[in-house]
């Protein structure tokens, strides 16, 4: 097998560079191939965030909420969202990027697959009454506290 000898003779990492741009160009397309699959598993959080045509949304009688039928729509559509936004992060916040740069890199790359949408969904529908007893808990990600949790990844435990 062919190893790499540095200037002393021996072995030694610290003495050998790569220095043609084929190097660096095949560890960017590796490194944004890899990056890209990644974003996948955040990508899934928007499937919950479609737009609700109004023509779906019916209200009872005193116009302040939702039929049961409109209720459970946004309910399902917040629901999912939080169940798999919390499996996806509970897996992903145990990792840790050392170099900060990357890790912030990730951050706003994890902020930029969706939470633009979450908080346009979240200002829209979060102002609907949907429940009548469990308003909190469909609405305890405000967009402020998932991008606190997202600034929270990577870091060391």
């Amino acid at each position: 097998a062919d190893s790499f000898v540095g200037s002393t003779g021996g072995v030694e990492g610290a003495d050998f560079r790569i220095t043609g741009s084929w190097f660096r160009d095949k560890m960017t397309k590796t490194f944004d191939s890899e990056k890209a699959r990644y974003l996948k598993y955040w990508d899934r959080l928007n499937s919950h965030l479609t737009d609700v045509d109004d023509g779906q949304l019916s209200y009872q009688n005193n116009k302040d909420v939702l039929s049961l039928e409109s209720g459970r729509l946004l309910k399902s559509r917040f629901s999912g969202f939080i169940e798999d936004f919390e499996r996806v992060y509970t897996v992903h916040r145990n990792f840790t990027v050392i170099d900060p740069r990357l890790r912030v890199m990730l951050q706003d790359d994890i902020r930029g697959v969706f939470l633009t949408r979450y908080a346009g969904f979240f200002q829209k529908y979060s102002r609907i009454n949907f429940s009548k007893k469990n308003m909190e808990s469909y609405l305890k990600y405000p967009p402020q506290k998932i991008d606190s949790l997202l600034g929270q990844l990577f870091l060391m435990q």
